[in-house]
């Protein structure tokens, strides 16, 4: 098999099980290549040596990057189209302290054409989250890595607005293409930040502003500057919790009376696999579904003191994960797996 079909059957093997992440490490027999499958890591295969640096040196030229160049950090992207359907796939490399490379390869699952959909275990949730988006303020979407938080926002958006409003996202990198909205891409190398895109947004008036990451300070604080000035704000933020939103957005610096102002809800959601074994052998892909955990102003008001919003927040995810166990939706073992 030549480094290129055994480079494409990684991707495509991937790709069945909805793998968000691949990594090709080294490891004493050579390297180990894992898939990360909703927060766990499964050995895929084990490559030499030469082998295991054939497939990084054809990702790295896949990817737009110097495959001559192995010491410094190196993050490219491209398209990989398969059965008429297109995915996007990031990669990075970096070399441990013996100067070997390791590779980490993240999927992008396209919800445009055949591309991935959200199910929802619980539809009302969606119609929830859909009434208390209100036309203004800050709406954070938060969740483990791959848990669907941009498709989520870009569904929600779509399915209120319609053509009907001028939406702009802000992205790095651009993960959805969407044809309905105004789609801008993250450039540090030339002061395109996430700060300095999001002032020059409001220039434009939009009805809709989506950030794609508040990762620091500086993010943080523009979103809130644009949820103050009266504009509708998604935007996601890593956290464990609903709860935990709040917490972090005060640690980077955001007033407790300027997020009282402004923060129109928090959800959290995690990707759980749907329990069909039968649908499983049919299609020989898993089917996953998507569990919300929601709060509101409101909610959070009644729950402000610490440890009474964490148990709060516990019983509300617990309450859904045992209503979606018993309708069959999800296996005992992940019933057991996400308890928090």
């Amino acid at each position: 098999m030549d480094i290129k079909t055994l480079s494409e059957s990684i991707l495509i093997a991937a790709m069945k099980q909805f793998v968000s992440d691949i990594y090709l490490f080294p490891h004493q027999e050579g390297y180990q290549l894992f898939f990360r499958i909703q927060q766990k890591h499964q050995v895929f295969m084990t490559l030499s040596e030469e082998k295991a640096q054939q497939v990084i040196g054809y990702f790295k030229f896949m990817g737009g990057m110097d495959v001559s160049e192995k010491r410094l950090i190196q993050a490219g992207s491209y398209s990989f189209k398969i059965n008429k359907q297109s995915y996007f796939i990031r990669c990075s490399t970096v070399a441990n302290f013996k100067q070997k490379e390791t590779l980490v390869l993240r999927i992008i699952y396209n919800n445009q054409g055949q591309g991935y959909q959200h199910h929802y275990f619980l539809p009302k949730q969606l119609e929830t989250i859909q009434t208390h988006l209100g036309k203004r303020g800050l709406y954070i979407f938060s969740g483990p890595t791959g848990s669907g938080k941009t498709t989520t926002m870009y569904e929600l958006v779509k399915n209120i607005y319609g053509q009907q409003a001028r939406v702009i996202c802000i992205e790095d990198p651009v993960e959805i293409t969407e044809p309905l909205f105004l789609q801008l891409q993250v450039n540090e190398k030339i002061a395109l930040t996430y700060e300095a895109l999001i002032k020059l947004c409001l220039r434009h008036r939009p009805d809709v502003l989506i950030i794609g990451e508040i990762r620091d300070t500086q993010t943080a604080r523009a979103a809130i500057r644009a949820a103050l000035t009266g504009h509708l704000v998604l935007s996601t933020l890593h956290s464990s919790s609903k709860e935990g939103v709040w917490e972090r957005l005060i640690e980077l610096g955001i007033g407790k009376e300027e997020l009282e102002q402004c923060l129109g809800g928090v959800v959290y959601q995690r990707i759980l696999p749907h329990y069909e074994p039968l649908s499983q052998i049919a299609n020989n892909r898993i089917q996953y579904g998507v569990l919300f955990d929601m709060l509101f102003p409101k909610q959070r008001r009644k729950g402000h003191a610490g440890e009474r919003k964490k148990k709060s927040s516990k019983k509300t995810w617990q309450k859904n994960l045992q209503k979606i166990w018993a309708y069959g939706f999800i296996s005992t073992a992940v019933f057991y797996e996400e308890w928090l």
